[in-house]
């Protein structure tokens, strides 16, 4: 069931509003990630750390790499590779021919810092900190769709999500249970099939979202950044933070690979 603060709930009805305010079918595009209807769209670039472990932001990747920091910044062209990469490292850096040392930002999930920070702004923001907002789950992961198998899902475009309510500080519960096997032997002896056995897999939310409907957040799988929408004093707020990397994004503006056009 998640997480002691958090409850499944019908996905289909909580988040009926999402897809009609959704524009462009499924994509990379902010418009395609996030409700319309908001004062304005905040870019949460995820964390990452340089090759001695400390943090580093995506401006400081571009200074070191003499590239251009900007809205629509991709991570394989700040770091100087002409193809997108699917491996991410963690320190040092593993890509050949990239021109950073450090750790790759996490791609298809909020990183804890990043979330910690996200979650401390947005809850300045939600009517009563304490009252249910939605938080979904996406079937992408292995073992989601299995260990939910009751829940009514909440479907739109090309992805599906199991749906959970509760306070905004019950993001941090979030997972599943995984079931594991494999080989085993004892000694020299034979190898022998062990028994299944299954264990907790923490896993952040992709959306989260207030009754009221006022904010949206979106960490679509495929991505390695945030996109939130709400007020404008939300907005501000996000862009100011000193614990998260931030930039105020136009809803045409795209997180894909290729959007980056000044790298």
């Amino acid at each position: 069931m998640g997480g002691a603060g958090l409850k499944i709930v019908n996905g289909a009805e909580a988040g009926a509003w999402i897809a009609p305010r959704l524009e462009g079918g499924f994509g990379g595009k902010v418009k395609q990630l996030v409700p319309n209807g908001y004062d304005g769209y905040v870019r949460v670039f995820h964390a990452l750390a340089d090759a001695d472990g400390n943090p580093a932001t995506w401006a400081d990747v571009a200074a070191a790499c003499g590239r251009v920091a900007h809205r629509e910044m991709q991570w394989h062209k700040l770091i100087g590779l002409d193809g997108l990469s699917t491996v991410e490292s963690s320190s040092p850096y593993l890509h050949e021919g990239a021109g950073w040392g450090g750790s790759d930002p996490a791609t298809g999930e909020i990183d804890p810092a990043t979330l910690n920070g996200l979650s401390a702004v947005l809850a300045r923001h939600t009517d009563d900190s304490a009252a249910h907002c939605f938080f979904g789950l996406s079937t992408i992961y292995g073992g989601v769709e299995e260990h939910y198998s009751v829940a009514v899902q909440l479907r739109w475009r090309a992805r599906s999500f199991i749906v959970f309510a509760g306070p905004i500080g019950a993001a941090h519960e979030m997972g599943y249970e995984a079931s594991s096997s494999g080989l085993v032997r004892q000694g020299d002896g034979p190898w022998e099939r062990a028994a299944p056995s299954s264990h907790w897999m923490s896993q952040p939310p992709n959306l989260i979202w207030p009754a009221d409907h006022s904010w949206f957040v979106q960490s679509e799988v495929d991505l390695d950044s945030t996109v939130v929408g709400g007020s404008r004093t939300l907005v501000d707020e996000l862009l100011a933070s000193p614990d998260l990397e931030t930039w105020e994004v136009e809803r045409g503006d795209s997180l894909e690979a290729w959007a980056d056009e000044i790298n």
